[in-house]
């Protein structure tokens, strides 16, 4: 038998991923991989309790997890190991996610097997419609009572209307089937009582080189009272080794007033371990903007000294998109910000500046960091590349929708 290592990331299309694994694979280890499914009618999926639906074109069965989460089970021909798919009642957190599922099912595999070879085959991040998903991809090899196998796990996460959306399944091959589950699932899902549309969203793929790390969000929505709810989060998965990943998921809420003026902020940052932050920053005619909570395993509690107003996420965007003009004073803008990634303890400048011989170029900088933003003709950052010492890191919009 052939030991089939898998040295590269790359995104996790069929041809690839394939191709990567068939040039190192013995002839039974080549029809291994290529096994796939053959997908028939659509079926329509109804949960039992009556919160959502969606649909597959596979046989499925409905369960459901010791936690009371939704389980859907889907036998796959020429495969004794079922492809498993999850609806989770809340969010979690992308690629962190992905990861955790990775390190349960492989801990439990280990109690039957000795598993050999873990490469990392592929790594993906992008977008099913108007929904941000992240997958990867590990070949190995088990040994057991028989003869040592070759396997491929999959795991993907997408979140949608406020649920966490997951499917994994680690015997080799089905890669293209595997794709195609979680996609169907996430595309025709649909809740009951669906939460309310935001008035924008976009999502970007995070890429350092062409190997897509992550994906970020930003979404506004306003309540009765025209105050407007920020939502920016960002998941990432950075490959520290063959098998190893740096995973990060952060997020930030931040409700404004309709110009921008901060109201209050909430800002959360996990790993594969758990929780590392979770802060909130308030406003006390007293106190002046004071915070607390969790910061990275740590229970923090102080007050900024700041007395004045302070820009938001909903500031920044609006700058982009109105006040930034490549002219004279008016082409550079600052605000005000509390980013606790940077420092929670002080209130951080954020410099915007348009570069005068380009109209859709423009410079974010926020202490040492440098950003270079691409705008299209409303503005809006389409591609941003962010500079740490020589490395840098590139974020491009693949999805837009609505307008604030």
């Amino acid at each position: 038998m052939m030991v089939c290592t898998i040295t590269f990331f790359q995104r996790a299309t069929l041809a690839v991923l394939v191709g990567g694994i068939l040039a190192c694979a013995s002839t039974g280890e080549q029809n291994v991989m290529l096994r796939e499914a053959e997908f028939g009618p659509t079926t329509e999926i109804v949960d039992p309790d009556g919160n959502f639906r969606s649909a597959l074109s596979l046989p499925f069965t409905i369960g459901a997890t010791d936690d009371g989460d939704f389980r859907l089970k889907i036998p796959l021909a020429g495969s004794a190991i079922p492809l498993y798919c999850f609806v989770v009642k809340n969010e979690t957190e992308l690629g962190v996610s992905a990861l955790r599922i990775t390190q349960t099912i492989f801990d439990t595999l280990r109690e039957d097997y000795e598993l050999t070879n873990l490469r990392t085959a592929a790594i993906d991040a992008g977008a099913i419609n108007d929904v941000a998903y992240q997958s990867i991809s590990i070949s190995f090899l088990l040994q057991g009572d028989s003869e040592p196998g070759v396997g491929l796990m999959k795991v993907a996460s997408a979140n949608r209307h406020g649920r966490a959306i997951t499917c994994n399944h680690w015997d080799a091959g089905f890669i293209e089937t595997f794709e195609h589950v979680f996609s169907e699932l996430v595309r025709n899902f649909q809740v009951s009582e669906p939460p309310p549309t935001p008035s924008y969203t976009e999502i970007n793929r995070i890429r350092i080189g062409e190997l897509p790390i992550g994906v970020s969000t930003l979404s506004f929505a306003r309540d009765a009272d025209g105050d407007i709810n920020a939502v920016s989060e960002s998941s990432t998965l950075i490959p520290s080794s063959e098998n190893e990943f740096l995973g990060s998921y952060s997020k930030q809420v931040d409700w404004a007033r309709d110009g921008g003026e901060l109201i209050n902020s909430y800002a959360f940052e996990s790993d594969v371990d758990g929780e590392k932050t979770s802060l909130a920053l308030k406003w006390d005619d007293d106190r002046g903007w004071y915070f607390q909570g969790l910061f990275e395993n740590k229970e923090i509690a102080d007050e900024l000294g700041h007395n004045d107003t302070l820009d938001s996420a909903v500031s920044e965007w609006l700058t982009l998109r109105h006040e930034l003009i490549p002219q004279g004073d008016e082409s550079r803008v600052s605000l005000k910000r509390w980013i606790p990634a940077a420092d929670p303890t002080r209130i951080v400048e954020v410099l915007i500046a348009a570069d005068p011989e380009d109209t859709r170029v423009a410079t974010v900088t926020v202490g040492p960091l440098e950003i270079r933003m691409e705008r299209d003709q409303d503005g809006l950052p389409e591609s941003t590349t962010v500079s740490v010492g020589s490395n840098s890191m590139t974020i491009e919009r693949i999805f837009r929708n609505g307008q604030l």
